[in-house]
């Protein structure tokens, strides 16, 4: 299972394995070195619900990272949860609220990142693990050590994650159409609809699935 994510830079005084130099070209080294570079932080955000001690990016205000201390309704609509990062600072910092634990990314990533040109748009891999709303443990140990509890199961995203601790990243298949395909399903939409005398287009009872199917297929693949 997959979902896609988000991949922001954020400059940072520590020395890193991203940088830029004072073309603003972006470039990555395996050793932390060198002098009047504009190093930068990667940050992988979700659009997730945020909960108290998540950490998280604002959409609009990059420079801004910070840990939630207290969810209120719709406190936190601007801004995009923290799920991994290069950032230790972040896995260092102790507050009397915890926090989230977080993924790192991997070597191979923030290359593979800085060849896409800082592409923004990636996919990360999930595993779905079955857990009691109520008691919160696992499927098999709720049923096994808790039969007084009466809660119920539900499916949970969790992060892959492999041996070095790091969440699995790749690119996004960029989808590729047949232009006769295109047109023909746009032809097809056009003529499942039929105007009325007031001008509304409605569609003709005898292909409303036929319309359904098309704007299903544009929806999916070209929106």
């Amino acid at each position: 299972m997959k979902k896609q994510v988000k991949a922001i830079l954020l400059p940072t005084k520590d020395k890193t394995h991203i940088f830029q130099t004072n073309f603003q070209h972006l470039h990555y080294s395996n050793n932390l070195i060198g002098f009047g570079l504009k190093y930068q932080h990667i940050y992988i955000t979700s659009d997730e619900n945020i909960e108290e001690g998540d950490w998280m990016v604002h959409k609009y205000h990059l420079n801004k990272v910070k840990k939630v201390k207290c969810v209120l309704t719709n406190s936190w609509v601007d801004w995009l949860k923290i799920i991994a990062t290069s950032d230790d600072n972040l896995f260092t910092k102790e507050d009397i609220i915890p926090y989230t634990s977080l993924s790192n990314v991997s070597q191979s990533f923030l290359k593979a990142f800085v060849e896409s040109g800082g592409k923004e748009d990636w996919e990360v891999e999930c595993e779905e693990i079955i857990k009691c709303y109520k008691c919160g443990k696992l499927e098999e140990d709720c049923i096994n050590t808790s039969s007084n509890c009466l809660g119920y199961f539900e499916g949970n995203d969790i992060l892959k994650l492999d041996s070095n601790n790091c969440i699995i990243l790749s690119a996004i298949e960029e989808k590729v159409y047949d232009r006769e395909e295109i047109l023909r399903r746009l032809s097809n939409l056009k003529e499942d609809f039929e105007m009325l005398e007031d001008d509304r287009w409605v569609p003709n009872t005898r292909s409303i699935q036929a319309s359904i199917d098309n704007i299903d297929w544009i929806k999916e693949n070209l929106l």
